[in-house]
This record gives structure tokens, sequence and C-alpha cells, in this order.
């Protein structure tokens, strides 16, 4: 009898252990899934973020409106402050110091959105990169055309310089919300569309 019962002691210890190492598993699938749950979540509202700050730079640079402030606060910044008696700086200098103290914002931008892709990539996949290319290509787009304008290699024909205008300013004789500023609105909808699923709890 005493045998007996030893023996339905060890089973009972036995399926009692395994029962806690089935639960300990469970609990550690569910927290795992919670924490990859979290990472991804965070990735995507930092992924998002950075590419709202780079639309945001980009409208930024081509704001047609330059002051008179921030024309001084550039030239100071390149080293080129005017003097009285000194040289005066061209158009074409104080232009080319305003547009590349603005360029910074995009290189901030385009610098923190790379840092997200590279961990996007790991969860996500290859498909991130692809969907960052339209934006990618408005930004390589406005540079181009700002050094076309900086270097005075501007279009002869009347309608490609409105095409350089509506880039640059955001110029636009038929509707602001067409050309240029379009494919930005476009390019960062698709991404957009992309990472909100991914901001569901």
């Amino acid at each position: 009898m005493l045998e007996i019962l030893q023996g339905i002691k060890e089973v009972v210890v036995t399926l009692a252990a395994a029962a806690g190492a089935g639960i300990a598993f469970v609990g550690l699938r569910t927290w795992r899934k919670q924490m990859i749950g979290k990472e991804e979540y965070e990735l995507a509202r930092r992924f998002l973020r950075s590419v709202f700050e780079t639309r945001d730079a980009i409208y930024t640079v081509r704001h047609p409106f330059i002051s008179l402030g921030e024309t001084a606060a550039a030239l100071k910044e390149k080293g080129m402050e005017e003097k009285e008696g000194g040289e005066k700086i061209s158009s074409r200098g104080r232009d080319a110091a305003v547009y590349e103290s603005r360029w910074k914002l995009i290189q901030s931008a385009m610098s923190n959105l790379k840092v997200e892709t590279l961990e996007a990539e790991v969860l996500w996949g290859n498909e991130v990169r692809d969907i960052l290319k339209p934006l990618q290509s408005c930004v390589s787009k406005l540079n181009n055309s700002l050094s076309s304008y900086l270097s005075r290699d501007l279009p002869q024909k009347p309608e490609e310089m409105e095409k350089l205008d509506d880039i640059i300013y955001g110029v636009r004789k038929e509707s602001p919300s067409a050309g240029f500023s379009k494919d930005i609105d476009e390019a960062v909808n698709k991404i957009e569309a992309y990472i909100r699923p991914r901001l569901k709890p």
C-alpha cells in the first residue's frame, strides 16, 4: 500500500512538473509575441515620423518666400557676412547660402529615415525599400532642379521653366495641388498606407 501511494505521489509530482513547464512555455511564447509586437509598433511609429519629417523638410526647402533674416543667418552660417564698404554678395550667392542651409533639414530627415529603414528591413523585408523609392525620387528631383537653378543652367523653353518653378517653389498655374506637390503627397500616402496597419495594437 505504501509503495502504491509512493508511486501515485511520483506520478502527481511528474504531472505537476510537466504542467508547470507547459504553462511556462506558453507564458514565454506570449511574452515573446508581445515584445515583438511592441517592438514593431515602436519601429512603425518612428519610421512614419521620419517620413513626415522628410516631407516637411521638402516643403520648407520649397517655400517661395525668403526673408532678410533667413538670408542673413544663412550667410553668417557660411562665413559670408556682408560688411559695410565690403564687396556685395550676388543674389545667386545669397540664394545658394539659403538653399544650402535649408537642405540640411532634408539631409537630417533622410539620415534618420535611413536608420529606421535598416531596422524595418529586418522585420518587414526588402519591400520597405521599394515603398520609399517614390519619396527618394522626389528628393533627387528637387536636388537636381535646385542645382540647375543655382548654376543658372536654366531651361530655354517656357514650359520647361514652368516645370522647374513648380518643383522648386510649388508654383503651378492650373492647381497648387497638382504637379510636384502631388507627387510628394502620393509618395508619402503610399508609405503611410503600408505603415498604418502596423500601428494598430
